[in-house]
């Protein structure tokens, strides 16, 4: 289910699979898939659901870590990092990336390298270090082309696609302008093709983001209808949330 981008019919069965999970299964493999793909759901669901979604995602990062499964740690830490940037810690963001980027001594593919600078560049973008954050997406796109179906469907959206929203932000805010509208729009228009709902409402509303700086109103109209179509589709809250807050900044902008 989470593959095939319908979060909102995997939690019922991932809840209903963790109360009927049998002893032998508590700390396996199984129950780092599980808790994981349950986490996940949830943070794009609800953004957490309270506490439900958090819990799951740390349980699940807990037992990757007695497993020493070094590959699904990483993608849970990806996931985990994303949910701390959304309640806003992002000290505490950062300080999960770094441990991301530790378990590279363990982890020697360009995968994961490229999954690591992704992450890296985006905690490091929102504690306001663009100019680093910069070099880890550069580093980001040479490791990598972009995320495989599989690769995406396990951290739930296209950390390529995520560095990209970040170039064209950071391109912005070095003064590039052109240039960053440019990036913004291959971006999006990269996530929509991907047909994954998660990676194309990161992309609307991050890589979007320049709309907003740029004042330009048309096209921020047009990102909000297709964030609340997207969203409302695949029952996404937290993205209906902020299609609600561009829209009265849309709303302000006009008077």
């Amino acid at each position: 289910l989470v593959r095939l981008s319908q979060l909102a019919e995997c939690p019922r069965w991932a809840l209903a699979a963790v109360a009927r999970m049998p002893p032998s299964f508590v700390g396996s493999h199984f129950e780092v898939r599980l808790q994981g793909a349950l986490g996940q759901c949830l943070m794009f669901l609800t953004g957490g659901n309270g506490d439900e979604g958090a819990a799951a995602v740390r349980r699940s990062i807990e037992v990757a870590q007695q497993l020493r499964d070094f590959r699904s740690t990483l993608h849970l830490l990806n996931g985990y990092v994303v949910l701390l940037h959304r309640y806003g810690r992002y000290a505490d963001a950062l300080s999960m990336a770094r441990k991301a980027q530790a378990l590279l001594s363990e982890l020697h593919d360009p995968e994961s390298q490229a999954i690591v600078d992704s992450l890296m560049g985006v905690a490091l973008h929102l504690v306001g270090e663009v100019n680093e954050a910069l070099r880890h997406w550069q580093r980001c796109f040479a490791h990598s082309s972009g995320a495989s179906s599989s690769t995406t469907s396990k951290l739930g959206f296209d950390f390529h696609n995520r560095a990209q929203c970040g170039l064209a932000r950071s391109l912005w805010l070095t003064g590039h302008y052109s240039r960053a509208i440019a990036v913004a729009e291959e971006t999006i228009a990269k996530a929509r093709d991907c047909g994954h709902a998660v990676t194309y409402c990161i992309a609307l509303i991050w890589a979007g983001s320049v709309y907003v700086w740029a004042r330009d109103i048309e096209r921020l109209e047009d990102v909000v209808d297709r964030v609340e179509r997207t969203a409302r589709q695949h029952s996404l809250v937290p993205y209906l949330n902020v299609a609600s807050i561009t829209r009265g900044q849309l709303l302000i902008s006009k008077g």
